[in-house]
């Protein structure tokens, strides 16, 4: 009895071990996944691998055999340094390359390689709205691959400089660095910062009305929620906060849209100042309005004349994208009024919507001639 269990353990070994080794000589056995994206689906580009489906676990090289770019190009672009296998580095250990706080909302990672596989490669893929390159990721993009207009603006906004990392340097040293100088300053504003927050931080309601240019009364209301709603840029209010919680003793300086209210309104005076009975050779006076298409949506604006002057442009609709139509809406308006002309620069970043501005003023300027 006891010859025949020792038998039979024998033949269920024999089975179970050699089965594993016959499917593994056939190819059949993988203990590990074979990282292969899955392929895009439909439109002309089915059949293609879809960058979307880079995980953080492919390997630099694993993407080179499924995509059609370069190792040396990846390395470049992440800054790998010269000691690292780009081959078998994976694309999870991204972020750990760069000495950025787990706290920042401005990451380099995974998502960051599926978005710059997939505008090198001309594949389609959803830019999300905080996914950030390095700057010698977005170099290597403009000089090899066709990108759009819309591409060249998403990336203007979305660029991390590091001014490139060192061989010298480890990634600990570097995160040693960072998280000394975050212990120093002590506190950071971020996006969900409020203006409660704030004043723990050692800030006066006073200084923060001074920055931003508005009053306020929810304190409860988040720096980065009050911005997109008054159209201020919101990383210009952070820094000029940061600088006043770091520096107490220092005056803050006045926003940028109150500066651009005072210039406005300067303009304004200036233009109604004019001789009132000058009589008009090109427009008729009242407000025109005046629509033309934009990145996006249409942009509509009405143009107010007097003494054959433009003395006020207001926006009235648009459905631009946030993060783009912030300052142009604000800037190119008075850039026209003070030139008196809509042969202005374009705000650097949002051309599309620059331009759209530009040709709804004229639109109405046409409605308004005589």
């Amino acid at each position: 009895m006891k010859i025949k269990s020792v038998s039979m353990a024998v033949v269920i070994f024999v089975v179970l071990f050699g089965g594993i080794g016959v499917t593994k000589s056939l190819g059949y056995w993988q203990t590990e996944s074979s990282k292969v994206p899955a392929k895009i689906q439909t439109g002309v580009f089915a059949g293609e691998s879809n960058p979307a489906d880079i995980r953080g676990s492919y390997t630099f090289g694993d993407i080179v055999k499924n995509f059609t770019i370069s190792l040396e190009d990846l390395q470049e672009a992440f800054e790998l340094p010269t000691a690292i296998d780009a081959v078998t580095f994976q694309c999870k250990s991204v972020k750990e390359n760069y000495a950025i706080s787990e706290e920042d909302e401005e990451e380099i990672g995974t998502g960051s390689v599926r978005l710059f596989v997939a505008l090198y490669t001309g594949l389609p893929y959803d830019m999300e709205e905080e996914t950030y390159l390095p700057a010698a990721a977005v170099a290597i993009l403009k000089e090899k691959a066709d990108l759009s207009d819309a591409q060249l603006e998403y990336l203007e906004k979305h660029t991390i400089d590091f001014g490139g990392l060192s061989d010298s340097k480890s990634q600990k040293e570097q995160a040693t660095i960072q998280n000394s100088v975050h212990e120093e300053n002590e506190v950071a504003i971020k996006g969900k910062t409020t203006f409660g927050e704030l004043y723990d931080m050692g800030l006066t309601k006073d200084q923060i009305e001074r920055v931003i240019g508005y009053s306020f009364n929810d304190s409860g209301i988040s720096v980065r929620d009050f911005c997109a709603e008054k159209g201020l840029t919101f990383s210009a209010v952070k820094n000029e906060l940061q600088r006043l919680i770091n520096n107490p003793q220092e005056e803050p300086s006045i926003s940028n849209t109150a500066k651009q209210e005072a210039v406005h309104e300067v303009i304004l005076e200036n233009h109604l100042e004019q001789n009132e009975e000058k009589i008009s050779e090109k427009y008729n006076e009242g407000t025109f309005t005046g629509t033309a298409r934009g990145y996006r949506s249409d942009v509509k604006a009405a143009v107010t004349i007097n003494n054959d002057k433009i003395v006020n442009i207001d926006i009235l609709s648009h459905n631009e994208s946030r993060g783009y139509y912030e300052e142009p809406i604000v800037s190119i308006p008075l850039l026209i009024i003070e030139k008196q002309s809509v042969n202005v620069d374009n705000i650097t970043g949002a051309t599309l919507t620059s331009d759209a501005i530009k040709n709804a003023v004229e639109e109405a300027l046409k409605k308004a001639e005589k």
